[in-house]
Order: C-alpha cells, then sequence, then structure tokens
C-alpha cells in the first residue's frame, strides 16, 4: 500500500513537472520522415559539401514545392506540389552539370519564377521563365560569365534599392587558374541584363575561401548589407552597405570571426529587433554572432554566445536554418551535420526557450543521423506549421521532415513589391501581437545553399489577433496593416495601406518596372458602393480574373472579371482593394469605398 501511494505521488510530480515545462517552454512538435511516402526520391551523389535545396512555389499555385541540386550527369531535380504530395516534373532545364545553389527569383519582376543554378567545377546558369514554366538560358545573353566556375553560394538581393534583384554569388577557383579566392556581384539593369560591379563596389572579400553568404540588414538603415562564411580560419566578413558601396566592417563590429565556416543563417533570436548570425564549424563549435548595441557607440556590434545559449553543436556543422516549429514567436534551430551515427554528434533540433537560449529535443526526428549538408523551410501542407526539407548524400535517401500541427495561432505572409522588387526580397516585417514582437527580413539563398519558401510562417501563440503588421519595403515605404485575424494566409501589396500611393526614400533611385504583359486598364462604378460594383474596361479577356481583398490583405471574393458586375452588398463598410490577374501576372490594382 505504501509503496502504491509512494508511486502514485511521484507520477503526480512527473506529471506537474511536465506540465510546467510544456506551458513554459510549449508543446512539443512532433516530425515524421514523409519523402517516400510523398513522392521524393532523392539523393546527392558525388558529395563534394552536397546540394542546394529550395522550398519555393515555383508554378505560383499557392503550394510550396520542391527543387533539389544533383550530382554530375544528373538533372535537377523539380517536384511539383500537388496537394500533400509531390510529382516529379521535367520543365525543361537540361542542367546535368554538379549543381550547387539553386535559387527561384523573379528577376524582371513579370510575376513568374525565373530560376539561377550554381555549379561546382561549371557554368552558373541563369534560366528565363518566358511564361508557363517555359524556360531559356540566357547566361550569355545576359551577360554574366559562362566560363568554368567553383561555386557553392549564391543569393539574390536588391543591393542598391533600385527595384531590380541583384546576383552575388561566391567563388572558389582551383590555384592553377591565376584567380584570387573571391565574391562577384553583378547589377541587374532592368532589361534582363547584369553589369558586373564587383569592384566598383567594394564587395569582392578576395583572398579568403567563401562557403556561402547572406543579405541582410544588420543596423536597420534600409540598406542591404552581406555577411561572408569563410572556411580555414580566413575570418569571415561583414560587409557594409553605404549607399550601394560596401565597407568591411568585420574587425570594427567583431563579427571578424576565424573559424571553418560553412553557413550563414540569420535570424532576430530574442526578439530584440537585430538579427544575428549562426555560423557552422567543426567539433570545435559553431559561432552565434549575437548582435547588440554598444552602449558608447550606440552601433551594432556582435559576440559570439553560442556555447553559452546552447547552440555550439560541436559537431560538423553544414546548413543551418532557423524556424519557429512550435510557432510560440521564438526562432528555433536546426543543424544538418554530415558525421554518420546514432552515437555521433549529427543533425540536431534546438528549441528557443523563449529568452533567446536553446535546449535540444529530439521531437521524433528518428533516422535524422546520416550524411546532411543542406535544408531549407517551407509548409507544403498548408497547415501553418514549418517542414524540412535536407539534402542526404549518397547512399541515404533525402528527408522530408513533416511537422504535426499544433495548438498554437499563425500567419502566413506573402508579400508582392510594386515599386521595390516584385517578391519584396530584403523587406523587414514586424509583427505586433499584444506583448509578442517579432522582426524578419526576407532573403532569396539563406544558410548554406537554402532557400526557404517565399510565404513567411508567423508564430503567434495563443494570441487571437495580431494588432498590427508593419512591413518596411527596399523602396523604404512603409506598409501598417492593423487587427489582422490568425491562422490564415495574408498577401500584402506594396502601397496597399496607403492607398496604393508608394514613398520612395529620397537617396535611392528606383527603375521603372517592364512587364511583358500589359497592364489592364479599368474604372469602378459606382464608387462608393452599396451592392454592386460594376467594371469597365476595354482590356478584358476571358482569362482574367478578379480578387477582392480587404485593408488587412485577406481575399473576401475572387471570380471572373469579364462577368462585370460584383455584389458587395454583403461586406461591411469600409475601403477594400480590387485587383485583376490572369491567374499569375498582376495586371491592375483599384481601390473602392463600400458604404
Amino acid at each position: 500500500m505504501k509503496k502504491l501511494k509512494l508511486y502514485s505521488l511521484c507520477l503526480t510530480e512527473v506529471l506537474i513537472l511536465c506540465f510546467a515545462f510544456t506551458f513554459i517552454y510549449g508543446q512539443q512538435i512532433i516530425f515524421k520522415d514523409v519523402a517516400n511516402a510523398v513522392g521524393i526520391d532523392h539523393t546527392y551523389i558525388l558529395n563534394n559539401s552536397g546540394g542546394g535545396v529550395s522550398f519555393v512555389d515555383f508554378n505560383l499555385d499557392g503550394q510550396d514545392d520542391i527543387t533539389l541540386a544533383t550530382g554530375l550527369g544528373e538533372e535537377i531535380q523539380f517536384y511539383e506540389n500537388t496537394g500533400g504530395e509531390f510529382q516529379l516534373v521535367d520543365l525543361g532545364i537540361n542542367n546535368t552539370e554538379q549543381t550547387k545553389s539553386i535559387l527561384w527569383v523573379d528577376i524582371d519582376n513579370d510575376g513568374d519564377k525565373d530560376f539561377y543554378a550554381a555549379a561546382f567545377v561549371g557554368t552558373n546558369r541563369l534560366y528565363e521563365n518566358t511564361g508557363d514554366l517555359n524556360f531559356q538560358e540566357i547566361t550569355a545573353e545576359a551577360g554574366l560569365p559562362v566560363d568554368t566556375l567553383k561555386s557553392f553560394g549564391a543569393i539574390w538581393g536588391d543591393y542598391n534599392r533600385d527595384g531590380y534583384i541583384d546576383l552575388y554569388y561566391t567563388e572558389r577557383p582551383n590555384a592553377s587558374s591565376g584567380t584570387s579566392m573571391r565574391n562577384r556581384l553583378f547589377k541587374n539593369l532592368g532589361n534582363n541584363t547584369f553589369e558586373e560591379v564587383t569592384y566598383q563596389t567594394n564587395s569582392h572579400d578576395e583572398g579568403r575561401l567563401p562557403f556561402c553568404a547572406a543579405f541582410f540588414d544588420y543596423n536597420n538603415d534600409k540598406w542591404p548589407d552581406i555577411f561572408i562564411a569563410n572556411d580555414r580560419k580566413r575570418r569571415s566578413t561583414l560587409l557594409q552597405n553605404n549607399n550601394g558601396v560596401f565597407e568591411d566592417v568585420s574587425e570594427a563590429c567583431n563579427a571578424d570571426i576565424e573559424i571553418d565556416g560553412m553557413n550563414a543563417g540569420v535570424a532576430d533570436i530574442d526578439n530584440d529587433g537585430l538579427s544575428d548570425v549562426y555560423v557552422t564549424n567543426t567539433p570545435s563549435g559553431s559561432v552565434l554572432l549575437k548582435c547588440s548595441i554598444d552602449e558608447i557607440t550606440g552601433q551594432p556590434v556582435f559576440a559570439d554566445e553560442a556555447g553559452d545559449r546552447g547552440i555550439g553543436f560541436y559537431g560538423i556543422g553544414w546548413g543551418a536554418n532557423f524556424l519557429d516549429i512550435n510557432n510560440d514567436g521564438w526562432q528555433d534551430l536546426y543543424v544538418s551535420g554530415m558525421v554518420i551515427g546514432s552515437e555521433a554528434i549529427s543533425s540536431e533540433l534546438y528549441i528557443n526557450d523563449k529568452t533567446g537560449n536553446f535546449y535540444q529535443e529530439n521531437n521524433g526526428l528518428v533516422g535524422d543521423t546520416v550524411t546532411s549538408f543542406v535544408n531549407a523551410i517551407g509548409d507544403f501542407d498548408n497547415d501553418g506549421y514549418p517542414d524540412i526539407m535536407v539534402s542526404n548524400s549518397e547512399y541515404y535517401n533525402s528527408q522530408l521532415w513533416s511537422s504535426e500541427s499544433g495548438i498554437n495561432n499563425w500567419l502566413k505572409l506573402k508579400l508582392q513589391g510594386v515599386r521595390s522588387n516584385r517578391d519584396g526580397i530584403g523587406s523587414k516585417i514586424e509583427i505586433f501581437s499584444g506583448a509578442l514582437y517579432q522582426m524578419k527580413q526576407t532573403h532569396c539563398g539563406i544558410a548554406f545553399m537554402g532557400q526557404n519558401s517565399n510565404t513567411e510562417i508567423i508564430g503567434l501563440e495563443q494570441n487571437s489577433i495580431v494588432d498590427s503588421i508593419r512591413i518596411t519595403w527596399p523602396t523604404g515605404h512603409i506598409d501598417l496593416i492593423k487587427d489582422i485575424g490568425v491562422n490564415q494566409v495574408l498577401k500584402i501589396i506594396e502601397g496597399q495601406s496607403t492607398n496604393g500611393n508608394i514613398t520612395i526614400d529620397s537617396d535611392i533611385a528606383v527603375l521603372t518596372h517592364t512587364d511583358k504583359t500589359e497592364e489592364v486598364q479599368f474604372s469602378i462604378s459606382p464608387n462608393p458602393v452599396q451592392s454592386i460594383i460594376h467594371l469597365e474596361s476595354q482590356d478584358m479577356d476571358l482569362d482574367h480574373v478578379y480578387q477582392i481583398i480587404d485593408a488587412s490583405g485577406k481575399i473576401l471574393l475572387s471570380g471572373k472579371a469579364i462577368d462585370r458586375n460584383i455584389d458587395v452588398s454583403s461586406f461591411l463598410p469600409g475601403i477594400y482593394f480590387i485587383q485583376i490577374h490572369n491567374g499569375k501576372h498582376y495586371l491592375g490594382y483599384s481601390k473602392f469605398v463600400k458604404s
């Protein structure tokens, strides 16, 4: 009897402790490898530090697709998401080089995704999407190098904030080439051509051993800076963007770490509004460059706090991505490792304890003990919780770690630039929900040869409403969206909260956007409207559709634009927007008032 009573007491204490742990640190989200079950059959052969992973929706149907780099002699694998399962599709991109970074990017702001692939001892190639996922290689015509390169990381960002996204990649030429290690920057001229501006902008970081880089705004001045992870103790580099010309501030900012740096992961780990950088390393320990404001100078500086915060890793780490696995509003960390075996320090998942410190948790990642180099984050099943695609090297199948849905609320954000670049790359997103503040920056290429979904997942804990979202676009324009419902996908168009008026900072020159699809000219009447709104246009085609969105960006109604008359009698009084598109390209945009 006494033993039974003692057992009951111990069980009660354990349950109380488990409940308290869950309450303090949040729910446990369990992951399951579903790659084979959903149609993904992939491994990266010939190793050489793995191949890139993209989790971007390349056919623009609202579902995250997956693209996987392949080894020499194999074609890149494009997996189209058919609704929670994947189908391997042929996009006519016959690239059989040993590919590294693979990136979907809208180079011409026409609303569809173009494609870029970096190569290891090969040619980095650019493919233009001419419409309906038809591609043609334009590398030479675009003015990009066609010589044999040895690249790993490539990223895109609008370094000069002119509205067109620019290319930056790392280059590690062979010693026999006579060319020193360097990085290269190519300015997008807005007409599908590029101009190399590496030395004019002081962005070459010559003589080191680069793996990957990241565009991010470390000092919050709206100009995208560059961090470069350099290998073999060639110290890493932070290039500060001074109105389109870069200055090496590595030493001044304490970012000049000397390790075997591979990864350039960026996130605000403690929700203080400053971006931190995670760099993987050999077993001597990975580095977290935690950003803070110097009390004397008032300038951002970094300090390595990886060990103190529980994310030293101490294995051979490669790709490391931040994600909020339990949607509690705090960024967690997933690290891919190359050492094989259940007893080795292989891939790890670190959970943020809501202070910017981390603890380890298995979360069902059984079998995540193989040779992994690259990962990317998306939401393939659209449940609002992030999933992890991991590229494994031979002889191990790549893994898609699917997360179960949890109890916390979320919001998914999709940005569309108007005067900024079309995908809003380089925007700063600030989210205010009760006492919870978060800041995120958008990227096209991040971590180690990864590309995360263009749709940002925002964890909201148990908050049932988002008080406001503030978007600072690359143009400098600010949109403020208020009182937003949770557990939905929200599209925000630049100028949405300012009646389509976009304020551009005086220190930048934005190019006029060109589009292969001409805009539709239309008018709406009456305005204000009580019940039926009528579209007037001579440009409408049968394939044109309309969408009506409210001031928060939520899509309320859609249909064929050719029908002309739209019943909005059920709408509450207020301001609404109507946009016209042809299923892929944005063609027109206007505001109306429901009285």
